[in-house]
């Protein structure tokens, strides 16, 4: 929800909300402090951490491999919020795919997929275990058949979903280091 509707629903529970972030009306929320509904109560207030709506990206994740979509959703917290995140590891300009931080412990059991064929630009992937930097997130922004989103070849990616938004909106200014935010429910 934006800034403003997160005021109104707080409210209405009889809590301050400490605007952060982005602090604008119409801001989305992607964190709040406390996360869990009792120590807020407790607290009587609740930070909300704010980022510009076209800084929330749309992300569509398949069924075929519900493992590595799990963990996929455990990394970036999808797993229990409606906007997760992702940390940029590696990005350089003309690259043909940007990286994230993963779980090195958690991708130890990401088992490899089907070989892809090909995969396009806009493909999620992961590095599975049959190759060092297993759990390791990638973006594919040119069309291949011989690596992945990690930059993997077919045997070491499992191919995961799609970037559903817009990926020149996504690299405009992206860095080393950068928070990416992500959702799979419409804005």
């Amino acid at each position: 929800m934006t800034q403003s509707k997160g005021a109104e629903f707080l409210a209405e529970r009889g809590l301050k909300q400490v605007r952060t972030g982005d602090t604008s009306d119409d801001a989305i929320i992607t964190e709040q402090s406390p996360e869990h509904t009792m120590a807020a109560l407790d607290a009587g207030e609740v930070e909300t951490f704010g980022v510009p709506r076209d800084r929330v990206f749309r992300i569509k994740l398949t069924d075929k491999d519900p493992v590595s979509v799990h963990y996929f959703r455990k990394v970036t917290g999808l797993s229990h919020k409606p906007v997760g995140s992702i940390k940029v590891q590696f990005t350089f300009e003309g690259l043909p795919m940007v990286t994230f931080y993963g779980d090195e412990m958690r991708g130890k059991n990401l088992y490899p997929q089907e070989p892809f064929k090909k995969v396009k630009r806009g493909d999620i992937g992961l590095t599975n275990q049959a190759r060092p930097h297993h759990g390791l997130i990638g973006i594919r922004l040119q069309d291949s058949k011989e690596f992945g989103p990690t930059g993997e070849e077919p045997y070491g990616t499992n191919v995961i979903g799609t970037f559903a938004d817009d990926l020149d909106r996504l690299m405009d200014g992206l860095e080393d280091e950068s928070v990416v935010y992500i959702t799979e429910d419409d804005l």
